[in-house]
């Protein structure tokens, strides 16, 4: 397969797993399969298998903001909920102990040092802001995927 078709494809896996973790009453076991065999193939650990466990990124917390340790090491996580919405912002540390690996990897381009950020009505359920976490990792993972 070519770099191109490989890279379209990816591509459309992507913005299909975004698009899915802001739909309302979104947060459930497929989506977690779909982040975990998107994490294993980011760290190089082959498909992630029924075998293996599959951790709840869409139901808790830690687990949504260890998936974005793992998949973008070195970028912050800012995240809550109030009244109204589920948020999170992530991006590259610039000013971090991983900030000339990030500068290189993830050079400022208008978009990398402005994050990407994401707001979930609350009637979007409990594990909002956890969704709103995947889903700016997930846009940042494609971000990088259509600049490489």
């Amino acid at each position: 397969m070519s770099t191109d078709v490989a890279r379209a494809c990816r591509r459309k896996q992507l913005a299909s797993v975004a698009s899915g973790l802001v739909a309302p009453g979104a947060g459930c076991a497929w989506q977690d399969w779909e982040l975990a065999c998107i994490l294993a193939r980011l760290l190089g650990t082959g498909p992630h298998t029924s075998e293996g466990v599959t951790p709840p990124y869409t139901t808790a917390l830690e687990p949504a903001r260890a998936f974005v340790r793992q998949a973008l090491p070195g970028f912050y996580v800012v995240s809550g909920t109030c009244a109204r919405t589920g948020h999170a912002s992530i991006g590259p540390d610039y000013d971090g102990p991983d900030g000339e690996r990030l500068a290189r990897e993830w050079p400022p381009d208008g978009i990398a040092e402005t994050g990407w950020h994401e707001e979930l009505p609350h009637r979007d359920g409990p594990h909002r802001e956890c969704r709103a976490i995947l889903a700016a990792a997930v846009r940042a993972l494609s971000h990088q995927n259509d600049r490489t």
